[in-house]
């Protein structure tokens, strides 16, 4: 894609003729373009690669890291057919024991986070969130996430009435059907999550849940309803994926009743296929007021729901990691702002 100056701008001219951006599959090949000379700027590295553009300084490759809102997070699929009182209504089902919050606190407490934060990741232990809005006034302060404790992942299971069985994986009845913790985790083929998955497979399996990795193309993972991908049609039974919402905190499309997608709304953006009318209600209230200090109050609120009912289980908070060459004039940046809300500043030394 070629972006060309336009001669009719208002302001002060574009520096630059032309920007062209390639697309690569994967930020591994954005990077070995980058070494290689082929493009000035990489975006969308993750913190894992830190390293590798810092011991690329004599080549004259520079990092920059920006604190973002944006989380990488894993998450349930609680679709019903039924939905609630009409609405809401899946194509499918998700996984049965996902209707009992314990069953999701499990996996949250089972999940060894931090220390993926801190060995793989090598960022600092502000990475470890709870809940929706990282780094933003939004954030609710007064939450901690929960611990990695393999035990009381353990005893929860086990008090749901999903005992391990002879082959290391449990298994139980939910709503009168059999059901057994052999679950797919669905998320992009980025190295990133790729050892997300690895991590997460080697905790759960200490619990006695197995876990079967599937990594599709970007394209295909965050395909619409229209193009048959699995998200919006439900068929999944955990994905991992980064999300955020700002500058406005309101994310009620994402979790509202109204949103969940089906072939009656292929439209719908609410891939966790959550119906819950609560939450719906308390979004809603969110959005009566102008006020920052009355609205944070009751975004306080949702994520105090969203954490105690384990609606999802953030895993970090990500940051916008650039590499780019010394030849490249890469303005401010930032979290909210990205890399090129400037792009008319870019120039080459």
């Amino acid at each position: 894609m070629t972006l060309v100056r336009n001669p009719n701008y208002f302001g002060t001219p574009a520096k630059l003729d032309y920007i062209n951006i390639k697309f690569v599959p994967d930020p591994e090949a954005g990077l070995a373009a980058l070494q290689a000379g082929d493009v000035q700027l990489m975006v969308n590295l993750a913190e894992s690669d830190i390293p590798t553009v810092q011991g690329l300084e004599s080549q004259g490759i520079q990092l920059r890291v920006d604190a973002t809102p944006d989380f990488e997070h894993l998450f349930f699929n609680l679709g019903t057919v039924a939905g609630v009182d009409g609405a809401g209504i899946s194509d499918v089902d998700g996984f049965c024991p996902f209707k009992d919050p314990n069953v999701r606190k499990a996996i949250a407490m089972g999940i060894d986070r931090l220390s993926f934060i801190k060995n793989y990741l090598q960022v600092e232990d502000a990475a470890f969130i709870a809940s929706l809005w990282p780094n933003s006034y939004w954030y609710n302060t007064a939450l901690e996430p929960y611990p990695y404790d393999p035990e009381q992942a353990n005893a929860l299971l086990d008090e749901a009435g999903y005992p391990v069985g002879s082959d290391g994986i449990r298994a139980g009845t939910c709503d009168g059907q059999e059901v057994r913790f052999s679950l797919g985790i669905e998320t992009t083929t980025a190295q990133r999550r790729v050892d997300n998955v690895l991590t997460i497979q080697s905790d759960l399996k200490q619990i006695g849940i197995d876990i079967i990795p599937n990594h599709l193309p970007a394209g295909t993972f965050f395909g619409s309803y229209t193009d048959g991908a699995d998200m919006p049609r439900g068929n999944f039974d955990m994905a991992v994926y980064t999300t955020g919402f700002y500058p406005d905190p309101d994310s009620s499309d994402s979790f509202g009743c109204d949103d969940v997608p089906s072939a009656a709304n292929t439209a719908g953006s609410n891939n966790y296929h959550i119906c819950d009318p609560e939450l719906d209600a308390m979004f809603l209230e969110a959005l009566k007021s102008a006020d920052p200090a009355t609205r944070k109050a009751v975004y306080d609120e949702i994520q105090q729901y969203m954490f105690d009912n384990v609606i999802i289980i953030p895993l970090y908070a990500r940051a916008n990691i650039f590499a780019y060459s010394d030849t490249l004039v890469f303005p401010p940046s930032s979290g909210y702002a990205n890399a090129f809300w400037s792009a008319e500043d870019f120039d080459i030394k």
